[in-house]
């Protein structure tokens, strides 16, 4: 699979668009984006960056993604759903081993622990903060954050960009 733009395009070549194509079994699919490539390119990374989220997002089973529930749409809960419904189309094409999880689904905090504690598990928390577009990562549970919807959109953004671009080309738009 790869994204339709010319073969030594990097992500700041596009950075006006809000729409990415994405190559999936021979059929070009728009994948609609919540801000800017640009806009999301000014994405405050933090100890961690591109390659490393990537990489990260590849070599776990299980992806959970932690959030406060009561977070409104209009305050960031539309990014929370944007973000994860473009990692199962992306997990549908390219990971259909990775299961994406959230609190809701556990009977417990027990079980919550242990899916969290696991060597298979990526944590991905986003939260409304006070922070402008940040995605940082601490003690391996990767933080997503912004002080509004349209910093969470940018950060979430990053995040999806960063698991759709090829770390060996670096920027380039494959995968």
């Amino acid at each position: 699979m790869a994204m339709c733009v010319e073969k030594r395009s990097t992500l700041y070549d596009y950075g006006g668009k809000d729409i990415i194509f994405v190559d999936a079994n021979n059929q070009s699919i728009e994948l609609e984006l919540r801000t800017t490539v640009g806009e999301a390119l000014t994405t405050k990374l933090v100890n961690t960056n591109i390659e490393d989220i990537k990489n990260n997002y590849n070599n776990h089973k299980i992806i959970y993604i932690e959030y406060d529930p009561n977070i409104s749409q209009e305050d960031g809960g539309v990014s929370i759903v944007d973000l994860a419904s473009k990692l199962k189309f992306y997990n549908s094409f390219v990971r259909n081993d990775v299961q994406i999880v959230y609190k809701s689904i556990f009977n417990n905090q027990s079980e919550i622990d242990k899916i969290k504690n696991s060597n298979l598990t990526m944590i991905v928390k986003i939260t409304k903060s006070d922070n402008p577009a940040t995605i940082s990562k601490s003690d391996g549970v990767y933080v997503i954050e912004g002080n509004s919807l349209k910093e969470l959109d940018k950060s979430t953004t990053m995040f999806i960009l960063s698991i759709y671009t090829n770390p060996k080309d670096r920027y380039y738009l494959t995968i």
